[in-house]
């Protein structure tokens, strides 16, 4: 946009650099009361050979009322700032601030980022529409994905790994916790997850013949730890298969007769006859496979 000294504009942009502005360049802006803001101190940037580039600040400034260039000179000739221009996009100036729509230059942080006088930068960065859509659906996979039942296990999973999912979170925090909640008492499905999950870990355990509750731990830790509610919820339908797997492995002389597992207690009748660890455990094949509704 070409600076026609008849024009005039509420919002302009200027660059600072801090080796030739008065030392108190920021109060001769602040003392005009408008709205503004500055960049994180541009000192990592390259020309276009690969250079250093002067450390500078991105300013921007947004008036009440319209003002021509020749009253912005007026401002910036106190600066020993290069000329100013009017402001096509606030939007877009603050994202180039820290380079957010160029992921070649160096990142700057928004927390380096200067406002006064009423000059709200994170209202600026907000995520658009279409943007807190996706993240909504982005929250709503993770909390899926990961049987994610209370609302602090997701928080602070957040602020550590997804910090750009903060400002959903904040707005829309009481709809994310209706949807952990939703899951948590949706009991069909909470089962039919626990059986699947329940499932899973016992086929580990037959598959690789593991005899000892420490090396299930270990499987989880680091393969599924979603899946850790496991043993506090059916500890002892895991400690029963391990159980199981000991006595398959074990030599004949080796077993000795043990009163029934509390799994056995609670079959059906009908198959009393898995009292042998044997058929107990190609009973739980049989479950195991079978498909799920």
């Amino acid at each position: 946009m070409k600076n026609n000294p008849q024009n005039r504009y509420r919002i302009w942009i200027f660059i600072v650099y801090p080796d030739s502005a008065p030392q108190n360049w920021e109060d001769i802006i602040t003392d005009i009361g408008a709205e503004w803001g500055h960049s994180p101190l541009h000192d990592k940037d390259e020309d276009e050979y690969g250079g250093a580039k002067k450390p500078h600040y991105h300013c921007l400034i947004k008036f009440k009322s319209v003002k021509s260039y020749r009253q912005m000179l007026s401002l910036t000739g106190q600066l020993h700032a290069p000329n100013p221009k009017p402001c096509e996009s606030v939007v877009g100036k603050v994202r180039y601030w820290l380079h957010l729509d160029n992921p070649e230059k160096y990142q700057y942080k928004k927390e380096d980022i200067k406002a006064f006088c009423g000059f709200d930068a994170k209202e600026v960065l907000k995520p658009s529409k279409t943007q807190q859509t996706a993240m909504m659906r982005e929250i709503r996979k993770y909390i899926r994905d990961n049987n994610i039942l209370e609302l602090k296990t997701f928080m602070d999973y957040a602020d550590a790994e997804c910090p750009q999912w903060g400002y959903v979170i904040n707005r829309y925090q009481s709809h994310i916790r209706d949807y952990i909640n939703s899951g948590r008492y949706s009991s069909n499905d909470r089962q039919n997850k626990h059986y699947q999950d329940l499932a899973l870990v016992r086929r580990f355990i037959k598959n690789n013949a593991i005899t000892d509750m420490e090396d299930v731990y270990a499987f989880l830790d680091e393969e599924k730890p979603q899946l850790a509610y496991l043993m506090v919820a059916h500890y002892l339908e895991i400690k029963d298969c391990l159980t199981s797997v000991q006595r398959k492995t074990a030599r004949p002389k080796d077993v000795t007769p043990e009163t029934r597992s509390l799994v056995q207690q609670q079959l059906p009748k009908a198959l009393t006859s898995f009292r042998d660890p044997i058929a107990l455990e190609e009973y739980y094949e049989m479950i195991d496979s079978e498909p799920i509704y």
